[in-house]
């Protein structure tokens, strides 16, 4: 529920940015913005989602869902869908694995914000 409303909270405006990777980065910022806001509810999400309850394997999937739909928003029209769809999910992974990664203590949410950046440039750069 709580990615949910994190989805609907990005996606109510256009990502900002001249280039593709300009406006992957500023849609993941904005998500991440929304995590500096409340570091605790973050957490405690992260932590749900890597438990090893049964039910927190339908919750990944549906966060995983969220996350491209709202990357998705930032790729230039008449990119294909299955290229979409590729990037979107590997951004999705490096977001999860670099939240794992800050829940556990290895960085801050500029770290992440740092790491989401490099990858939004490896993958969208050659997008026009």
């Amino acid at each position: 529920e709580e990615m949910e409303d994190l989805g609907g909270r990005v996606t109510h405006r256009a990502p900002g940015g001249d280039t593709p990777s300009e406006r992957v980065y500023h849609v993941l910022r904005r998500a991440l913005a929304t995590m500096e806001r409340q570091p605790k509810l973050a957490e405690a999400v992260i932590t749900a989602l890597t438990s090893d309850d049964r039910d927190a394997g339908a919750a990944s999937t549906a966060t995983t869902d969220v996350m491209q739909r709202v990357l998705l928003q930032a790729f230039p029209e008449g990119t294909d869908p299955e290229l979409e769809a590729s990037i979107a999910k590997v951004l999705g992974h490096v977001w999860f694995s670099c939240l794992v990664a800050w829940s556990n203590g290895v960085g801050d949410l500029t770290w992440v914000g740092e790491e989401l950046e490099i990858a939004a440039h490896l993958l969208c750069d050659h997008l026009q």
